[in-house]
């Protein structure tokens, strides 16, 4: 019973690694601190570029022969935190970012803090692109602040113009 349990334990862990990494585009590599997209690191490219800014993916030979895989291409948001807001009433902390999401398709919970290394445990966060508008989930390191760098995966292409507020 122990093994069957650990089995599919085991499984369903696997299946969830590999929806998470479909959310991004196939040549990202992930460090403890970057994501390096061909053999550009996102951080670097915030240094040069400021935020919010795109990435997107270049090469798609993606086909629908595989059921329920999303065959549109994917882009990176790289966005820098203006504020995090405190837990209030029960619900989860809130991080405020200065791109607009509302114009994408974020897969927010696959979303990565970059630029330096989380030393909290994960939390949820309901991540706000704009004031006034309702937020999106995202697990981030507890420790998240103002200035930190996220990295947000999403679906089809990104114009960077309409990310800008």
């Amino acid at each position: 019973m122990t093994t069957l349990l650990h089995t599919v334990l085991t499984s369903r862990h696997a299946a969830l690694r590999d929806v998470a990494r479909a959310t991004w585009p196939d040549d990202a590599v992930f460090s403890a601190d970057d994501v390096l997209v061909g053999d550009r690191s996102l951080v670097g490219l915030a240094g040069r570029l400021g935020t919010p800014f795109v990435v997107v993916e270049t090469a798609v030979e993606r086909t629908a022969q595989v059921p329920l895989v999303d065959v549109r291409p994917r882009s990176i948001v790289v966005a820098r935190v203006e504020a995090t807001v405190p837990r209030l009433g029960g619900r989860p902390r809130q991080v405020w970012l200065d791109a607009d999401l509302d114009t994408c398709t974020p897969v927010t919970e696959h979303a990565r803090l970059i630029g330096r290394t989380g030393r909290a445990g994960r939390r949820r966060f309901t991540v706000h692109p704009a004031p006034g508008r309702a937020g999106a989930p995202a697990h981030l390191p507890d420790d998240l602040h103002e200035d930190d760098l996220v990295a947000v995966p999403c679906l089809g292409v990104v114009d960077t113009d309409e990310l800008r507020r």
